[in-house]
């Protein structure tokens, strides 16, 4: 599951790593290239309330199959008939939808197969190997652009969600729902969490901590390039290639999250997400006016 999961994110950060290039080829503006990188989210959003619930209703697998399709889709119709804001919007949007149809229903589809007593470690390695997905996806799409048409960059990355999709077909079980674990509830009916109070606390602070991720992911290429650009010759750190700098910080991910999940259960949830989102509130705001900083200090803030 782990291993699909990894190579269905083959083109999730496609769009961050190339985005000095389509911004020039064509003359997009920042905003332009932020919202076609929201694009992707907005997908993912929209369509991960009502398939996280169906996931209770439906086999997973099924929800899985259908929009790992989708995932392997997107990058060919970016590929053929992307030329713009619009048509990179529309294609980025089937790719964040083709994620939500499969991050969390294969979260489901692993939970329900792993027997309870392993299921947090099983949830805190397939969370942080996330990151390893998106590190790669990063890594393929910085490294490989200028050294191939941007077209075939697309068109190969279409091949890790193919992989995903026949991984999961042939090898995790079905599962289907039991009758007596189906909700009541309406699919769409979010007044049970807009009712409890500790729901939505959790759901704000990670309202906030995604708004801090996403963005961060989406411009930390197009940062790096900025700020490479304002250092001196010779400044330590410029020798380094923007697409590996930007792979090994999202790689930090993985331990980050597995640890995280460790000191957890041991000193409780709520003081550790206290402590660290204060902190990473602290050293955003930090390296949002980093840029001119000498490039040493601005690789530390990232790191």
């Amino acid at each position: 599951m782990c291993l699909a999961e990894i190579c269905g994110m083959a083109g999730y950060n496609l769009w961050p790593a190339m985005i000095p290039d389509f911004q020039e080829r064509w003359n997009l503006s920042s905003t332009a290239v932020g919202w076609i990188g929201g694009s992707y989210f907005f997908g993912y959003v929209v369509a991960t309330w009502p398939l996280s619930s169906l996931t209770d209703r439906v086999d997973p697998k099924k929800i899985y199959l259908l929009f790992m399709a989708i995932a392997v889709i997107a990058p060919l119709g970016f590929a053929m008939t992307a030329q713009g804001f619009w048509t990179a919007s529309i294609w980025r949007i089937l790719q964040g939808i083709g994620l939500a149809g499969t991050y969390m229903p294969g979260l489901k589809l692993l939970t329900d197969i792993v027997p309870e007593s392993n299921r947090s470690r099983t949830v805190a390695w397939y969370t942080a190997l996330f990151y390893v997905g998106a590190a790669l996806s990063l890594y393929y799409g910085a490294n490989l652009n200028g050294l191939i048409d941007w077209k075939w960059i697309w068109i190969f990355a279409s091949i890790g969600p193919a992989l995903a999709l026949v991984i999961v077909w042939l090898i995790l079980p079905s599962i289907p729902p039991k009758i007596s674990d189906k909700p009541n509830e309406h699919l769409l009916d979010l007044r049970p969490a807009l009712k409890n109070r500790k729901v939505m606390g959790y759901t704000i602070a990670y309202f906030a901590h995604c708004a801090e991720l996403m963005g961060f992911a989406t411009w930390i290429v197009a940062f790096l390039t900025y700020s490479h650009g304002l250092q001196n010759a010779g400044t330590i750190g410029t020798a380094l290639s923007i697409g590996s700098i930007a792979t090994f910080v999202t790689l930090l991910a993985v331990p980050s999250s597995v640890l995280g999940n460790e000191v957890s259960a041991r000193y409780g949830r709520l003081p550790v997400l206290r402590v660290v989102m204060f902190g990473s509130a602290i050293i955003a705001i930090l390296l949002g006016f980093s840029a001119t900083f000498i490039f040493p200090i601005v690789l530390c803030l990232l790191i």
